[in-house]
């Protein structure tokens, strides 16, 4: 497989050797069972079901991705970080973000905002019109206490979505605080 670019190798080795501190995400659970298109299951069901189709397709960056979710969720930082490498090794070029956005959500979660942000724009550039991106640079912007910026992302979200409620709600939030 192509190995990722450098500067994120850089920061999966850096979260691989920090052994960075794990705590389960479990909002994503939805999320988990939405990509699965099985809401019925637990996560544990969930995650073997994911493992197995891993094991007969070790090159399918939806398998890695839907991994890497199934580990944030349980709280495994670690073993998330090696199923976003599998999946930055093989996704396609046009479908970039996604495997990035999980890296910016998971360095952003750990406290490495700066990486996160930077990772999160890889992500912005590969694919402008997609409302999830913009939402994450917001979100990587409120953990820096950079709130004017993330108005203007969040704003980018609702100009993309009228309708993307989380974006609506976390702008009047940061506008009440401003």
């Amino acid at each position: 497989p192509e190995s990722p670019p450098i500067v994120l190798d850089h920061l999966t080795n850096m979260i691989l050797k920090n052994r960075l501190p794990s705590s389960p995400e479990k909002d994503l659970a939805e999320l988990l069972g939405l990509m699965a298109s099985d809401q019925k299951s637990s996560i544990k069901e969930l995650g073997a079901k994911i493992g197995l189709a891993l094991r007969e397709n070790a090159t399918s960056w939806i398998l890695a991705t839907a991994s890497a979710i199934y580990w944030r969720i349980v709280g495994n930082t670690l073993e998330a970080v090696t199923c976003i490498r599998l999946a930055l090794a093989y996704v396609p070029p046009d479908r970039l973000d996604i495997p990035l956005i999980h890296l910016a959500n998971l360095l952003n979660r750990v406290g490495f905002h700066a990486d996160a942000l930077d990772v999160a724009h890889l992500a912005l550039k590969t694919h402008h019109s997609f409302v999830l991106n913009h939402f994450t640079v917001a979100n990587i912007h409120i953990s820096m206490g950079e709130f004017e910026k993330a108005v203007t992302f969040y704003r980018a979200c609702l100009a993309l979505d009228s309708n993307f409620e989380p974006a609506r709600v976390r702008l009047q939030a940061v506008l009440c605080t401003l």
